[in-house]
């Protein structure tokens, strides 16, 4: 019996592309078996992905290790359709004395003259339908071996359970035919997963991703982002993929010194960008992980592009807390002279110390709300997800399973992180609290002198409208049940 091929996974190095898994590959294989014979519907999913693993693991050179090792060196295994013919004779009443009947016995001489004895065969073959000459001849060589009872009361036409004159024959070939697609589909596909797990260390691919792309690997990335948000600080030009990617390979080599020939950073130009805030300064870094084949499989480059988005968000999170802890309480309090002169020119109201005081708290607000969304990202988004992500991983018996649960783990955190379209107004929202922290850490560092009462009032008002936005919105939609996630952000 031959399996079905879809394109849902591709199978050869050559074949891998960016959109390997796009939405409308994924309905492939159910598109496929709601169309498909009503008898092969419950296993042809099966067949399908055992078909493609079958595939795979030729590729691998690894086929030998799923075929029967009990046969001879020039003994052909039983195909399916052998073994499911050998099993549909047994349960009609033929008994068999070859171990594996060839295909040859069951499409030889026929004889289309259906005797008195096959009546249920008649009468199945005559009802209303599609007519299928060859279907009636095959149907009619395997029925011809059977022994049925002629009926001879035709009035009770019932025969004991278990004789082939009672069952239908879409259930006699569902049983014969299920257990066997089921086994190969154990056999195929738990190896070929089992392969990926232990010999091409998939589970430790999954882990660099989230090392780097979701900095779970808190320590790396600290040393990694520090120093371009210090260049950022010092207005120097840091830009140049080149020194970003020898800061990258600094912070991981002394940890994971493997990793660091698959690393690379890429600069995008930022005038791709439609976003000129201050805050998404950092977006034009992306981060390339070379994930070797047959990995890049599950891993895909639209993975990674997903992946990036999750990255340049936590580095706005990671940045605007950055600039907050490093504020320095002395550099706030600086005497400067000539500020003070301008500041007396312009009649300011709000005494000195009285604007320190504003800053500090101010600073304080800040952090907390900052704190918080981290602490929610890093916590209840990142860690949570990867923990449901690991169980669900561990469960997966096929190479299909895996590519959905990791996909479906990506775009869980994407959207989490409220980069999904229909959280849009709410990002908007913590943005302005993202680009106002970097504008008061560049007030700050000037000192108090230089910073007019108006605009700290300006500044705790824009905080307060967009922290009650952010409540009343998130309020909302935990009522209406869309994200049950935002229940622990609010």
């Amino acid at each position: 019996m031959e399996v079905a091929h879809t394109s849902r996974f591709p199978l050869t190095n050559k074949t891998i592309t960016s959109a390997s898994i796009s939405s409308q590959q994924s309905d492939s294989i159910e598109f496929i078996v709601s169309h498909g014979p009503k008898l092969l519907q419950p296993i042809l999913a099966d067949a399908i992905l055992t078909g493609k693993s079958m595939e795979m693991l030729e590729n691998l050179g690894r086929i030998s290790e799923v075929q029967d090792t009990s046969l001879g060196v020039f003994e052909r295994p039983p195909s399916l359709f052998e073994l499911f013919v050998s099993d549909l004779r047994a349960k009609l009443g033929e008994k068999t004395h070859s171990k594996h009947p060839s295909s040859e016995s069951a499409s030889g001489k026929i004889s289309t003259k259906i005797t008195h004895g096959d009546g249920l065969l008649t009468k199945l073959l005559q009802m209303k339908g599609v007519k299928d000459s060859l279907l009636t001849i095959n149907s009619a060589s395997l029925m011809s071996h059977c022994k049925i009872p002629a009926d001879k009361n035709k009035t009770d036409r019932s025969v004991p359970d278990g004789k082939c004159g009672l069952s239908p024959l879409l259930r006699i070939c569902e049983s014969c035919l299920y257990p066997h697609m089921r086994a190969r589909y154990q056999t195929v596909c738990i190896k070929l997963v089992h392969i990926l797990k232990t010999e091409y260390h998939l589970i430790s691919c999954i882990q660099a991703m989230q090392r780097y792309y979701l900095m779970s690997s808190g320590e790396i990335m600290y040393d990694f982002y520090t120093q371009i948000f210090h260049k950022m600080s010092k207005k120097e030009e840091w830009r140049e993929a080149s020194l970003l990617e020898m800061y990258l390979h600094e912070a991981v080599t002394p940890r994971y010194p493997s990793d660091v020939s698959r690393l690379s950073v890429v600069v995008k130009s930022p005038s791709s960008f439609h976003d000129k805030s201050p805050i998404s300064a950092t977006d034009c870094i992306n981060l390339n992980y070379n994930v070797p084949w047959p990995l890049n499989v599950v891993i895909s480059g639209k993975c990674q592009e997903l992946y990036n988005s999750i990255f340049c968000f936590l580095l706005q999170v990671k940045r605007a807390k950055y600039v907050q802890d490093e504020l320095k309480f002395e550099d706030l309090a600086r005497e400067q002279a000539v500020a003070r002169l301008a500041h007396e020119d312009d009649n300011e109201t709000m005494p000195r110390h009285k604007r320190i005081h504003r800053c500090q708290l101010f600073r304080f607000r800040l952090l907390y709300f900052i704190n918080s969304l981290h602490n929610y990202i890093m916590t209840r988004i990142l860690h949570s997800t990867g923990l449901e992500f690991a169980t669900q991983l561990e469960g997966a018996t096929d190479l299909e399973q895996i590519i959905s649960i990791h996909r479906g783990y990506v775009q869980a955190i994407h959207e989490r992180c409220l980069l999904h379209h229909k959280l849009s107004v709410l990002k908007e929202a913590v943005m302005k609290v993202l680009n106002l922290s970097l504008t008061f850490s560049l007030l700050w560092r000037q000192g108090v002198d230089f910073i007019h009462g108006e605009t700290i009032l300006s500044m705790e008002t824009e905080l307060t409208r967009c922290i009650h936005f952010l409540a009343v919105f998130l309020n909302n939609v935990i009522k209406r049940g869309s994200f049950p996630h935002c229940e622990f952000l609010s």
